[in-house]
């Protein structure tokens, strides 16, 4: 299984350079996959496939811009300007 680390490293894999995912230890999703680790012995390297699939699930579930763009049709950039404003003046 590995050597057991006093503390679990958090060690975020590549994600593509428009996406923002936050990763950090005091998440609850994440304390408690470093209590599972640590009570079952697991490595850092199995530590760190279940980060990998945190942020692969959370990756998945963004929607897909050019996708969006496209349903909202010829205007869609400035429909999107529009609405950034709107939002950032409420």
């Amino acid at each position: 299984m590995g050597n057991i680390p006093e503390e679990y490293e958090i060690v975020v894999p590549e994600v593509p350079e428009h996406i923002n995912i936050e990763v950090n230890k005091e998440q609850e999703l994440l304390k408690e996959w470093s209590a599972i680790c640590k009570d079952n012995g697991l490595s850092q390297d199995i530590f760190n496939r279940g980060v990998n699939a945190f942020v692969n699930n959370e990756i998945a579930g963004l929607p897909d811009m050019q996708q969006e763009m496209t349903k909202l049709g010829d205007n869609a950039s400035s429909r999107i300007e529009a609405a950034d404003l709107w939002s950032k003046n409420t």
